[in-house]
């Protein structure tokens, strides 16, 4: 809906937002996202309407990929998260949160959600010499799409290819299932928007994250 909105009159934006407001008049949203000029009015409209305060949260390039360039010569073996790998993708996903928000957590707080994210099965691991160096998950799969996230690799492990091998691997895996891949990188990480690229990911259009706080 707000990529859709470029093609409206502003009064047309403004009786948009406003029903949106109207019918969102009993929820109690954590944030919203979007094309960033659209979502930057209704998260004020809902910020005025429900007496919220609202921040940015963070700037997404979103990417498909049409054609798949694989790495060159990236080590390891890929397969999917098991339960045995649990504590590994707590771990995993507590590094992810300090990268993607800031927010440093313990391991063990995330051990439910690694727990979650290993039953379901879309979870992929690239080991070297039996040590996991890289995490990935198709996260979801539409009609036509499906979305990569949680890609991560520890410091340790940077700078070798390996979440570049690890995504090409899943995009594969997309691709024989006939869809498209695609994902959301943040704008203010250089590096992972590179790797994407060089993959073979497109950019086709920004989205904004803005939260909201009482």
């Amino acid at each position: 809906m707000g990529w859709i909105h470029k093609g409206l009159k502003e009064s047309n934006v403004k009786e948009l937002i406003d029903n949106l407001i109207e019918y969102l008049r009993d929820e109690e949203l954590p944030g919203v996202a979007g094309e960033p000029e659209f979502i930057k009015e209704l998260a004020s409209s809902y910020s005025h309407a429900r007496g919220v305060s609202h921040e940015i949260n963070m700037t997404m390039e979103s990417y498909f990929c049409p054609k798949v360039i694989a790495p060159i010569e990236v080590e390891g073996t890929i397969n999917k998260a098991g339960h045995g790998q649990i504590e590994t993708v707590a771990e995993f996903l507590a590094g992810f949160s300090v990268g993607a928000s800031g927010i440093a957590v313990e391991p063990s707080s995330q051990l439910a959600a690694a727990e979650k994210m290993v039953q379901r099965g879309n979870l992929y691991l690239l080991f070297v010499d039996g040590t996991p160096v890289s995490m990935a998950q198709i996260a979801h799969r539409s009609a036509r799409h499906a979305r990569i996230n949680a890609v991560y690799t520890p410091p340790q492990h940077r700078k070798q290819g390996f979440a570049s091998g690890l995504v090409a691997k899943l995009c594969k895996i997309i691709k024989e299932e006939n869809l498209v891949p695609m994902l959301y990188a943040d704008l203010n990480n250089p590096d992972s928007n590179k790797i994407y690229k060089n993959i073979g990911f497109l950019a086709c259009g920004k989205i904004m994250d803005i939260k909201f706080t009482k």
